[in-house]
């Protein structure tokens, strides 16, 4: 019980989540050499393979996932262009009103184009880490073990989220 009380801080629930989500992307992106655009998932249907950024890695005879499309809006979040980077954006309206998490992939990837596959997911991996901080604060205010904030992090979509590639 005295292990229990000792471990009850919110700071411990995000170091697991910090941890073993850092385990699955080095894992998954061992798989790829590394490379942190295939988490994109580029469809050729969508993305131009012969004016879009050199690096990018697009799927042939696919559509893609929505990925292109939030790697697009980090590359320029407030183009009114419906092709640009060689992707073409299917809803602009639709995709444009998601612009908070391209906005901060571009925010840390400095602007560069070559970085924002990795700000991409690293805005993910950071928003998960703080999803994992905000429901042991939860826990805590119920009066309930920091433990029971890993019930809203540990859900087995983020991991399809974290690392969506086909």
């Amino acid at each position: 019980m005295k292990v229990l009380q000792r471990s009850d801080f919110p700071v411990i629930t995000v170091v697991i989540v910090a941890v073993a989500y850092a385990i699955f992307l080095i894992a998954r992106l061992s798989v790829h050499q590394y490379d942190f655009s295939v988490f994109v998932v580029a469809g050729d249907v969508f993305t131009n393979a012969n004016t879009a950024p050199s690096g990018l890695k697009i799927l042939q005879n696919s559509e893609g996932y929505d990925g292109q499309f939030y790697y697009r809006m980090a590359l320029t979040p407030f183009t009114e262009k419906e092709i640009d980077f060689g992707i073409r954006l299917d809803y602009p309206a639709y995709r444009q009103a998601r612009i908070v998490y391209p906005l901060l992939a571009r925010l840390f990837s400095l602007g560069q184009a070559v970085y924002v596959p990795f700000a991409l997911v690293f805005v993910n991996y950071i928003a998960l880490c703080l999803m994992a901080w905000l429901g042991a604060r939860f826990a805590k205010m119920v009066h309930l073990h920091v433990a029971w904030g890993l019930a809203f992090v540990l859900y087995p979509a983020f991991l399809f989220t974290l690392s969506r590639y086909d």
